[in-house]
Protein backbone atom coordinates (compact mmCIF):
# COMPACT_ATOMS: atom_id res chain seq x y z
CA UNK A 1 0.00 0.00 0.00
CA UNK A 2 0.99 3.41 -0.64
CA UNK A 3 1.16 6.26 1.42
CA UNK A 4 -0.47 9.50 1.05
CA UNK A 5 2.47 11.75 0.62
CA UNK A 6 2.80 15.31 0.49
CA UNK A 7 4.50 16.79 -2.34
CA UNK A 8 4.76 19.91 -4.54
CA UNK A 9 4.16 19.53 -8.84
CA UNK A 10 7.19 20.83 -9.71
CA UNK A 11 9.17 18.46 -7.09
CA UNK A 12 8.56 15.40 -8.70
CA UNK A 13 8.17 16.14 -12.45
CA UNK A 14 10.56 17.88 -14.76
CA UNK A 15 9.74 21.25 -15.23
CA UNK A 16 10.95 20.79 -19.21
CA UNK A 17 8.45 18.14 -20.13
CA UNK A 18 6.00 19.80 -18.14
CA UNK A 19 6.46 22.89 -20.66
CA UNK A 20 6.55 20.52 -23.44
CA UNK A 21 3.62 18.95 -22.72
CA UNK A 22 1.87 22.24 -22.03
CA UNK A 23 3.29 23.77 -25.06
CA UNK A 24 2.10 20.82 -27.49
CA UNK A 25 -1.48 21.39 -25.96
CA UNK A 26 -2.10 25.00 -26.06
CA UNK A 27 -0.82 24.32 -30.25
CA UNK A 28 -3.12 21.69 -30.64
CA UNK A 29 -6.18 23.88 -28.87
CA UNK A 30 -4.89 26.89 -29.94
CA UNK A 31 -5.53 28.18 -26.06
CA UNK A 32 -3.09 30.10 -23.80
CA UNK A 33 -2.69 27.77 -20.90
CA UNK A 34 -0.81 27.64 -17.79
CA UNK A 35 0.30 24.88 -14.93
CA UNK A 36 0.20 25.69 -11.06
CA UNK A 37 1.39 24.14 -8.23
CA UNK A 38 -0.46 23.03 -5.04
CA UNK A 39 0.02 26.95 -3.64
CA UNK A 40 -1.13 28.61 -6.74
CA UNK A 41 2.54 28.64 -8.05
CA UNK A 42 3.02 29.46 -11.44
CA UNK A 43 4.95 26.16 -12.75
CA UNK A 44 4.69 26.72 -16.84
CA UNK A 45 3.29 28.77 -18.78
CA UNK A 46 2.30 28.29 -22.94
CA UNK A 47 3.82 31.86 -23.76
CA UNK A 48 0.58 31.98 -26.33
CA UNK A 49 -1.77 34.76 -24.38
CA UNK A 50 -3.69 36.57 -26.85
CA UNK A 51 -3.13 40.12 -27.52
CA UNK A 52 -6.07 41.37 -24.57
CA UNK A 53 -3.82 39.41 -21.78
CA UNK A 54 -0.64 40.51 -22.69
CA UNK A 55 -2.39 44.43 -22.86
CA UNK A 56 -4.02 43.45 -19.29
CA UNK A 57 -1.12 42.39 -17.88
CA UNK A 58 1.30 45.11 -19.10
CA UNK A 59 -0.22 47.31 -16.14
CA UNK A 60 1.12 46.36 -12.87
CA UNK A 61 -2.60 46.31 -11.48
CA UNK A 62 -3.23 44.35 -14.39
CA UNK A 63 -0.99 41.43 -13.87
CA UNK A 64 -1.16 41.16 -10.27
CA UNK A 65 -5.28 40.74 -10.86
CA UNK A 66 -4.57 38.14 -13.65
CA UNK A 67 -2.58 36.44 -11.25
CA UNK A 68 -4.93 36.16 -8.29
CA UNK A 69 -7.68 34.63 -10.90
CA UNK A 70 -5.27 32.06 -11.44
CA UNK A 71 -4.85 31.48 -8.03
CA UNK A 72 -8.58 31.48 -7.72
CA UNK A 73 -9.46 29.09 -10.71
CA UNK A 74 -6.73 27.14 -8.61
CA UNK A 75 -8.68 27.29 -5.23
CA UNK A 76 -11.99 26.62 -7.36
CA UNK A 77 -10.59 22.96 -7.76
CA UNK A 78 -9.18 22.10 -5.01
CA UNK A 79 -12.13 23.00 -3.01
CA UNK A 80 -14.13 20.64 -5.66
CA UNK A 81 -11.39 18.03 -6.84
CA UNK A 82 -13.42 18.40 -10.01
CA UNK A 83 -12.68 20.61 -12.85
CA UNK A 84 -14.30 24.42 -13.41
CA UNK A 85 -15.69 26.89 -15.54
CA UNK A 86 -15.04 30.45 -14.25
CA UNK A 87 -14.85 34.25 -14.92
CA UNK A 88 -11.33 35.90 -14.76
CA UNK A 89 -11.15 39.48 -12.92
CA UNK A 90 -12.07 41.15 -16.58
CA UNK A 91 -14.91 38.96 -17.31
CA UNK A 92 -13.73 36.43 -19.77
CA UNK A 93 -14.20 32.32 -19.51
CA UNK A 94 -11.41 30.14 -18.19
CA UNK A 95 -11.49 26.49 -17.40
CA UNK A 96 -8.94 24.61 -15.21
CA UNK A 97 -8.78 21.24 -13.93
CA UNK A 98 -7.56 19.41 -11.24
CA UNK A 99 -4.06 17.55 -11.12
CA UNK A 100 -4.76 14.35 -8.53
CA UNK A 101 -1.83 12.35 -7.62
CA UNK A 102 -2.49 9.27 -5.29
CA UNK A 103 -5.25 11.19 -3.60
CA UNK A 104 -3.44 14.22 -3.14
CA UNK A 105 -4.24 17.46 -4.67
CA UNK A 106 -0.68 18.20 -6.86
CA UNK A 107 -1.57 21.51 -8.48
CA UNK A 108 -4.11 22.15 -11.84
CA UNK A 109 -3.97 23.18 -15.45
CA UNK A 110 -6.11 26.33 -16.58
CA UNK A 111 -7.18 27.22 -20.05
CA UNK A 112 -8.51 30.40 -21.45
CA UNK A 113 -9.35 32.78 -21.67
CA UNK A 114 -12.49 32.36 -24.07
CA UNK A 115 -15.72 34.72 -25.10
CA UNK A 116 -19.01 32.87 -25.09
CA UNK A 117 -22.44 34.89 -25.59
CA UNK A 118 -25.38 31.93 -24.66
CA UNK A 119 -25.52 29.13 -22.06
CA UNK A 120 -25.39 29.63 -18.15
CA UNK A 121 -22.34 31.11 -18.61
CA UNK A 122 -21.37 34.34 -20.39
CA UNK A 123 -18.50 36.58 -21.15
CA UNK A 124 -18.83 40.01 -20.79
CA UNK A 125 -15.96 42.76 -20.41
CA UNK A 126 -16.44 46.42 -18.69
CA UNK A 127 -14.58 48.48 -20.81
CA UNK A 128 -15.63 51.36 -18.80
CA UNK A 129 -14.34 50.05 -15.68
CA UNK A 130 -10.97 48.07 -16.87
CA UNK A 131 -9.92 51.66 -18.72
CA UNK A 132 -10.28 53.65 -15.25
CA UNK A 133 -8.86 50.84 -13.23
CA UNK A 134 -6.20 49.81 -14.80
CA UNK A 135 -5.00 53.15 -17.17
CA UNK A 136 -6.25 51.36 -20.62
CA UNK A 137 -7.99 53.37 -23.45
CA UNK A 138 -11.21 51.80 -24.21
CA UNK A 139 -10.42 51.50 -27.71
CA UNK A 140 -6.96 49.96 -27.34
CA UNK A 141 -9.11 47.35 -25.14
CA UNK A 142 -11.71 46.76 -27.48
CA UNK A 143 -9.36 46.01 -30.56
CA UNK A 144 -7.30 43.56 -28.60
CA UNK A 145 -11.02 41.47 -27.58
CA UNK A 146 -11.02 40.20 -31.04
CA UNK A 147 -8.00 38.48 -30.59
CA UNK A 148 -9.92 36.40 -28.05
CA UNK A 149 -11.55 33.02 -29.09
CA UNK A 150 -15.55 33.53 -29.50
CA UNK A 151 -16.96 30.05 -28.56
CA UNK A 152 -20.04 28.27 -28.20
CA UNK A 153 -20.82 25.94 -25.60
CA UNK A 154 -20.13 22.93 -27.66
CA UNK A 155 -16.38 23.89 -27.94
CA UNK A 156 -16.35 25.05 -24.34
CA UNK A 157 -17.33 21.75 -23.29
CA UNK A 158 -14.96 20.38 -26.18
CA UNK A 159 -12.21 22.21 -24.37
CA UNK A 160 -12.95 21.30 -20.77
CA UNK A 161 -12.54 17.30 -22.19
CA UNK A 162 -9.17 18.25 -23.70
CA UNK A 163 -8.09 20.11 -20.68
CA UNK A 164 -9.72 17.02 -18.46
CA UNK A 165 -6.94 14.52 -20.60
CA UNK A 166 -3.92 16.72 -19.97
CA UNK A 167 -4.70 17.09 -16.04
CA UNK A 168 -4.95 13.33 -16.11
CA UNK A 169 -1.66 12.62 -18.11
CA UNK A 170 0.15 15.02 -15.78
CA UNK A 171 -1.27 13.32 -12.92
CA UNK A 172 -0.29 9.80 -14.65
CA UNK A 173 3.25 11.16 -14.68
CA UNK A 174 3.61 12.10 -11.19
CA UNK A 175 1.91 8.84 -10.01
CA UNK A 176 5.13 6.96 -11.67
CA UNK A 177 7.61 9.21 -10.26
CA UNK A 178 6.30 9.27 -7.25
CA UNK A 179 6.39 5.11 -7.09
CA UNK A 180 9.59 5.53 -7.96
CA UNK A 181 10.53 7.85 -4.99
CA UNK A 182 8.87 5.03 -3.15
CA UNK A 183 10.06 1.50 -4.43
CA UNK A 184 14.25 2.66 -4.04
CA UNK A 185 13.59 2.25 0.18
CA UNK A 186 13.42 -1.54 -0.11
CA UNK A 187 16.40 -1.48 -2.02
CA UNK A 188 18.55 0.72 0.70
CA UNK A 189 17.77 -1.73 3.26
CA UNK A 190 18.25 -4.96 1.01
CA UNK A 191 21.39 -3.22 -0.03
CA UNK A 192 22.65 -2.11 3.91
CA UNK A 193 21.73 -5.96 4.95
CA UNK A 194 24.39 -7.00 2.64
CA UNK A 195 27.15 -4.86 3.88
CA UNK A 196 26.63 -5.87 7.59
CA UNK A 197 26.70 -9.48 6.50
CA UNK A 198 29.93 -8.14 4.41
CA UNK A 199 31.26 -6.71 7.94
CA UNK A 200 30.70 -9.94 9.77
CA UNK A 201 32.39 -12.00 7.69
CA UNK A 202 35.39 -9.49 7.31
CA UNK A 203 35.13 -8.54 4.24
CA UNK A 204 35.43 -4.63 4.43
CA UNK A 205 36.18 -3.33 0.98
CA UNK A 206 33.41 -4.90 0.28
CA UNK A 207 31.08 -3.31 3.04
CA UNK A 208 32.51 0.06 2.07
CA UNK A 209 31.69 -0.25 -1.50
CA UNK A 210 28.27 -1.42 -1.13
CA UNK A 211 27.51 1.55 1.47
CA UNK A 212 28.96 4.15 -1.14
CA UNK A 213 27.14 2.74 -3.68
CA UNK A 214 23.93 3.36 -1.40
CA UNK A 215 24.57 6.92 -0.81
CA UNK A 216 25.55 7.83 -4.16
CA UNK A 217 22.46 5.97 -5.35
CA UNK A 218 20.28 7.70 -2.57
CA UNK A 219 21.48 10.80 -4.14
CA UNK A 220 21.04 9.79 -8.06
CA UNK A 221 17.09 9.80 -7.18
CA UNK A 222 16.23 13.02 -5.88
CA UNK A 223 14.02 15.27 -8.23
CA UNK A 224 16.34 16.89 -10.89
CA UNK A 225 15.42 19.37 -10.32
CA UNK A 226 16.76 20.12 -7.37
CA UNK A 227 20.11 22.13 -6.24
CA UNK A 228 22.34 21.30 -4.10
CA UNK A 229 25.70 22.37 -3.15
CA UNK A 230 28.43 22.75 -4.82
CA UNK A 231 30.07 20.82 -1.87
CA UNK A 232 27.52 18.09 -1.94
CA UNK A 233 28.13 17.53 -5.84
CA UNK A 234 31.92 17.39 -5.24
CA UNK A 235 31.05 14.85 -2.37
CA UNK A 236 29.02 12.12 -4.42
CA UNK A 237 31.33 12.76 -7.22
CA UNK A 238 34.09 11.72 -4.83
CA UNK A 239 32.03 8.32 -4.00
CA UNK A 240 31.65 7.80 -8.26
CA UNK A 241 35.64 7.99 -8.72
CA UNK A 242 35.79 4.95 -5.80
CA UNK A 243 33.37 2.92 -7.02
CA UNK A 244 34.98 3.29 -10.57
CA UNK A 245 38.32 2.95 -9.25
CA UNK A 246 37.04 -0.15 -7.05
CA UNK A 247 35.45 -1.79 -10.52
CA UNK A 248 38.40 -0.65 -13.00
CA UNK A 249 41.33 -0.94 -10.15
CA UNK A 250 44.25 1.54 -11.48
CA UNK A 251 43.24 2.10 -14.97
CA UNK A 252 43.25 5.90 -14.35
CA UNK A 253 43.85 8.40 -11.43
CA UNK A 254 41.95 11.86 -10.53
CA UNK A 255 42.41 14.88 -8.64
CA UNK A 256 39.70 17.33 -7.82
CA UNK A 257 40.75 21.28 -7.36
CA UNK A 258 38.01 22.83 -6.74
CA UNK A 259 38.51 26.47 -4.52
CA UNK A 260 36.77 26.48 -0.85
CA UNK A 261 35.36 29.38 -1.78
CA UNK A 262 33.16 28.16 -4.30
CA UNK A 263 31.57 25.42 -2.42
CA UNK A 264 28.43 26.58 -0.97
CA UNK A 265 27.11 27.92 -4.07
CA UNK A 266 24.34 26.05 -5.72
CA UNK A 267 24.44 23.83 -8.98
CA UNK A 268 21.25 21.31 -10.59
CA UNK A 269 21.91 17.99 -8.75
CA UNK A 270 23.95 15.13 -10.93
CA UNK A 271 25.59 18.46 -13.23
CA UNK A 272 29.22 16.93 -12.46
CA UNK A 273 28.74 13.29 -13.16
CA UNK A 274 27.29 13.72 -16.78
CA UNK A 275 30.58 14.83 -17.40
CA UNK A 276 32.73 12.71 -15.06
CA UNK A 277 30.74 9.81 -16.95
CA UNK A 278 31.91 10.69 -20.05
CA UNK A 279 35.83 11.84 -19.14
CA UNK A 280 35.90 7.54 -17.65
CA UNK A 281 34.54 6.42 -20.77
CA UNK A 282 37.40 7.95 -22.64
CA UNK A 283 40.07 7.08 -20.33
CA UNK A 284 39.34 3.53 -20.61
CA UNK A 285 39.24 3.55 -24.40
CA UNK A 286 42.72 5.44 -23.99
CA UNK A 287 45.81 3.12 -24.32
CA UNK A 288 47.73 5.75 -22.33
CA UNK A 289 48.97 4.03 -18.81
CA UNK A 290 49.13 7.81 -17.29
CA UNK A 291 45.29 8.30 -17.87
CA UNK A 292 43.90 11.11 -15.41
CA UNK A 293 40.60 13.20 -14.76
CA UNK A 294 41.41 16.52 -13.69
CA UNK A 295 38.06 18.91 -11.76
CA UNK A 296 39.39 22.41 -11.50
CA UNK A 297 36.64 24.72 -9.88
CA UNK A 298 37.61 29.11 -9.44
CA UNK A 299 35.51 31.75 -9.89
CA UNK A 300 36.29 34.34 -12.52
CA UNK A 301 37.00 37.56 -12.95
CA UNK A 302 33.13 38.04 -14.08
CA UNK A 303 31.55 36.97 -10.47
CA UNK A 304 30.88 33.66 -12.25
CA UNK A 305 31.32 29.97 -11.17
CA UNK A 306 33.42 27.81 -14.18
CA UNK A 307 34.09 24.20 -13.22
CA UNK A 308 36.28 22.17 -15.31
CA UNK A 309 36.34 18.19 -16.42
CA UNK A 310 39.60 17.48 -17.87
CA UNK A 311 40.87 14.16 -19.06
CA UNK A 312 43.77 13.12 -21.07
CA UNK A 313 42.56 10.93 -23.18
CA UNK A 314 43.68 10.87 -26.76
CA UNK A 315 41.23 9.11 -29.22
CA UNK A 316 40.18 9.93 -32.97
CA UNK A 317 36.14 10.16 -31.70
CA UNK A 318 34.62 11.00 -35.39
CA UNK A 319 35.25 6.83 -35.36
CA UNK A 320 33.65 6.52 -31.95
CA UNK A 321 29.78 5.35 -31.81
CA UNK A 322 29.96 6.91 -28.40
CA UNK A 323 31.50 9.82 -28.98
CA UNK A 324 30.04 12.94 -27.06
CA UNK A 325 30.18 15.65 -29.39
CA UNK A 326 29.57 16.31 -33.11
CA UNK A 327 30.86 19.57 -34.77
CA UNK A 328 28.94 21.22 -37.08
CA UNK A 329 30.58 24.80 -38.80
CA UNK A 330 28.94 27.37 -35.99
CA UNK A 331 28.09 24.74 -33.51
CA UNK A 332 29.01 22.45 -30.49
CA UNK A 333 25.80 19.90 -30.50
CA UNK A 334 26.14 17.70 -27.04
CA UNK A 335 24.66 14.23 -28.11
CA UNK A 336 25.37 13.30 -24.79
CA UNK A 337 21.88 12.74 -23.09
CA UNK A 338 23.26 13.12 -19.61
CA UNK A 339 25.45 16.14 -20.44
CA UNK A 340 22.46 17.40 -22.62
CA UNK A 341 20.06 17.06 -20.16
CA UNK A 342 22.18 18.84 -17.76
CA UNK A 343 22.58 21.84 -19.47
CA UNK A 344 19.01 22.62 -20.15
CA UNK A 345 18.75 22.33 -16.38
CA UNK A 346 21.80 24.93 -15.99
CA UNK A 347 19.32 26.98 -18.78
CA UNK A 348 16.39 26.75 -17.29
CA UNK A 349 17.68 28.04 -13.45
CA UNK A 350 20.14 30.82 -14.66
CA UNK A 351 19.51 31.52 -18.18
CA UNK A 352 21.02 31.22 -21.44
CA UNK A 353 24.23 33.02 -20.70
CA UNK A 354 24.93 29.93 -18.95
CA UNK A 355 25.59 25.79 -19.64
CA UNK A 356 28.18 23.37 -20.43
CA UNK A 357 30.63 23.65 -23.02
CA UNK A 358 32.58 20.59 -24.40
CA UNK A 359 36.09 20.67 -26.02
CA UNK A 360 37.49 17.15 -27.57
CA UNK A 361 40.92 17.15 -29.17
CA UNK A 362 42.66 14.07 -30.72
CA UNK A 363 45.45 14.91 -29.29
CA UNK A 364 45.39 15.82 -25.66
CA UNK A 365 42.06 14.79 -24.84
CA UNK A 366 38.09 16.22 -23.56
CA UNK A 367 37.32 19.52 -21.71
CA UNK A 368 34.23 19.96 -20.20
CA UNK A 369 33.63 23.64 -19.21
CA UNK A 370 30.28 24.51 -16.94
CA UNK A 371 29.67 27.73 -16.29
CA UNK A 372 26.95 29.31 -13.46
CA UNK A 373 26.54 32.33 -11.71
CA UNK A 374 27.38 33.22 -8.15
CA UNK A 375 24.04 33.04 -6.69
Amino acid sequence: MIPNIKFKLKEIIDIVLLQNILDKFSEAAGLSSVILDKDGTLVANSGSRTNFCSLIRSSRGGCKRCISSDVYGSKLVIKSGKRKIYKCHAGLINIAAPIIIKDDFAGCVICGPLRCEEGKIKSGVNFDRLSKELGIEEQVLNRALNDVPMVNCKNIKSSEGFLLLLSDYIAELGAKAVQLQINPQFLFNTLNAIARMALLENALNTEEFIYTFTELLRSSLKNENSMVTIDSEISNIKKYFYIQKMKYEDIFDYEIDVEPSILNYKIPIMTLQSAVENSIINVLKNTNKNAAIKIIGRKNDSNQIIIEIIDNAAYDFEESTNSIIQLSNSNKRLKDDGIENARKRIIHFFGKEYGIEVKTDKAYGTKTKIKIPCS
